[in-house]
């Protein structure tokens, strides 16, 4: 598991958020603790007015909210009941059994995940210390549980990309600027990755929900070789305002790294045979665009797929983030028709050694010889690693006044 914990000055932002999941029918409301009736007899004034009841006990504490997002992995098979469990288990751990709490299962994700809302304000206007409370607290609740529900360890696993989702969210939800996000996870980038194009660059940096422009035709950034850095939904909509990498630490414009092209070429050549062979061998043992998708996850290989203005796919990037190198599919020796053939022989193949089995159903080679289902497949599956969930529509607009 990979459990992350934040905490916010207004109680309606996690709650928001979770109920514009739920209205969407992303989500689901799995349990409500502390409230006093079952799930499907709360609106959402009913559940803002319960936390509140204890907020405005302690008018003072300016942290109102606790919003702590599980994520299991795609290989974790964890039932919705035992999820129930483990939220009751995981909220005990930290102290907020007695806390009003609710937790959603979201389905936006091609991974299990929870969330759940809480406030750290209890009824008699008392607090419950969030000091430091994920290390001294969540690591041990976290590593028992995933022994307890026999889950995959997640220690270790892709802390540094949990770390720049983070700062991602912190910036979005306004509680720390965005340039100060955007420059921590750009200068990471560009002093650790070998990328030799602008488009390799993006493709790095849509994992962690950022891109680089280069400006328009004629602007001024285009003329000087400059880039405007921006956050982006999972849709690649930007939010909030745009930074100038004139700005940053280091100048990351792309006169500054077209200096660089060259030498990163050379040395993620030396990556490229073993990168190449690792993807192969992957798509030799996934009998589904799914399968190879999650395959591609566990060895911390990430997908960004490119497309013209008819909405074709025109070429896809994997992102090694081990040896920190980007390959197109050119360079891997893949092309699209090429994956959706060998995907598909494969399972064909599977599904003669084996009965009608759910996943047969779910992956029907007839599926399989469309243009669109391709497209389809792939905007759904091999999209970059772990991204933070969409953000909701009423911090969208809160950005956009902001700018204003």
């Amino acid at each position: 598991m990979v459990i992350r914990i934040n905490t916010s000055k207004r109680m309606k932002e996690p709650l928001t958020y979770n109920e514009k999941k739920l209205n969407n029918n992303d989500a689901k409301l799995i349990l409500a603790s502390g409230f006093g009736c079952n799930v499907d007899e709360l609106g959402y004034s009913q559940k803002l007015q319960r936390f509140e009841h204890n907020t405005q006990q302690n008018p003072k504490i300016k942290t109102k909210g606790v919003h702590i997002s599980i994520n299991f992995l795609p290989e974790d098979k964890i039932s919705t009941e035992s999820m129930i469990e483990l939220s009751r288990k995981y909220m005990e751990r930290l102290g907020f059994e007695n806390q009003p709490y609710l937790v959603y299962q979201h389905f936006d994700a091609n991974h299990p995940h929870l969330h759940i809302v809480t406030t750290p304000i209890k009824e008699d206007g008392s607090t419950i210390s969030l000091h430091n409370i994920a290390k001294r607290l969540g690591e041990q609740a976290r590593q028992d549980l995933e022994q307890e529900y026999h889950l995959i360890q997640a220690k270790g696993r892709n802390q540094q990309t949990d770390d720049e989702s983070k700062l991602i969210q912190d910036a979005i939800y306004g509680r720390i600027p965005t340039k100060k996000a955007i420059n921590k996870i750009v200068s990471r980038i560009a002093g650790r990755y070998k990328f030799t194009s602008l488009e390799e660059f993006n493709a790095i940096l849509r994992q962690h929900n950022i891109i680089a422009d280069p400006g328009a035709e004629g602007s001024i950034i285009k003329k000087n070789n400059g880039l405007l850095y921006s956050i982006v939904d999972n849709k690649g909509k930007k939010i909030g305002k745009s930074i100038k990498a004139s700005s940053l630490m280091g100048k990351p414009t792309l006169h500054q790294f077209s200096k660089k092209f060259q030498a990163n070429g050379f040395a993620k050549n030396a990556y490229q045979t073993a990168v190449q062979q690792k993807v192969h061998a992957l798509l030799l043992k996934s009998f589904s665009l799914q399968q190879f998708h999650q395959n591609l996850k566990a060895q911390q290989i990430s997908c960004y797929i490119q497309y013209d203005n008819k909405a074709h796919i025109t070429d896809i990037s994997f992102i090694d983030n081990h040896s920190r190198t980007v390959y197109n599919s050119r360079e891997i020796g893949l092309s699209i028709d090429e994956i959706i053939a060998r995907t598909n022989r494969q399972h064909q193949s599977q599904e003669q050694q084996t009965s009608h089995s759910l996943t047969a159903l779910l992956y029907s080679p007839t599926y399989y010889t469309t243009t669109n289902f391709l497209q389809d497949q792939f905007t759904l599956l091999l999209t970059s690693h772990y991204q933070p969930d969409s953000i909701s529509p009423e911090f969208l607009k809160r950005k956009k006044k902001k700018k204003i």
